[in-house]
């Protein structure tokens, strides 16, 4: 494609060529609304860029091809300065250093096709240097993919859902276990204040009758002269 222009995928893009794949894909939904066809219709052209825009993204977001596509550019990069320096390679030809025995062409060739710009062909050996580096700030945990923090997630949520699902059910047990001890108290003063009060004199059983009240009422929280209408 760059063969025949001088815009390549990054270039239509508007990336830099070692710019990461989240930048790609950022740069290409960006673009893509930009030269989305239904805000282009007046634009006899915007067709031909959006279908450059697709071809470039689709080749540089996935990794085998983006790889042979930068090797391919760097190739061409290398051609276009061997024209511009063709002129001033003539002239220094008869002083030019032949290699000797022992010396490998293809190494060479490796270095005269190498730009630093490209992203399959960057300084790998600086990658060590945040390798071993806590990507959560945390000491020993390294980065982690996408699926599986999403897994995690899930886990907690679940776990989050059961675990107050039983802290609800804890609490009306204990709740409702509360009141039937008060109940069971209640209904045992009361027989007991009753059974009484049928073997002594009236006077006795109305005094009976209010220390029974007050009794309950402090066994339930009641007021006392509640506590008498009630009985």
């Amino acid at each position: 494609m760059f063969l025949h222009t001088k815009r390549t995928h990054y270039d239509v893009l508007e990336v830099d060529r070692n710019a990461s794949f989240p930048e790609i894909r950022s740069a290409y939904i960006l673009k893509s609304k930009e030269l989305h066809p239904d805000l282009n219709q007046n634009d006899p052209k915007n067709h031909e860029k959006f279908v450059q825009l697709i071809e470039a993204y689709n080749t540089l977001s996935k990794e085998s091809t983006r790889r042979d596509y930068d090797y391919s550019l760097a190739n061409y990069i290398h051609l276009q300065k061997m024209q511009r320096s063709r002129g001033s390679s003539h002239t220094s030809s008869s002083g030019s250093y032949h290699p000797g025995v022992g010396f490998d062409q293809s190494e060479s060739d490796e270095r005269i096709f190498w730009d630093e710009t490209i992203w399959h062909m960057r300084n790998k050996s600086k990658d060590q240097e945040f390798k071993d580096r806590p990507y959560y700030s945390i000491k020993g945990l390294r980065r982690q993919p996408n699926s599986y923090i999403l897994f995690g997630i899930l886990i907690w949520v679940v776990v989050g859902v059961f675990v107050h699902y039983f802290l609800i059910s804890f609490s009306r047990d204990y709740s409702r276990s509360i009141m039937d001890q008060k109940d069971i108290e209640f209904h045992k003063i009361y027989k007991e204040k009753r059974d009484k009060a049928l073997y002594q004199p009236a006077a006795a059983t109305f005094s009976m009758m209010a220390k029974t009240t007050a009794s309950i009422a402090m066994v339930c929280h009641f007021s006392p002269l509640n506590m008498l209408n009630v009985l």
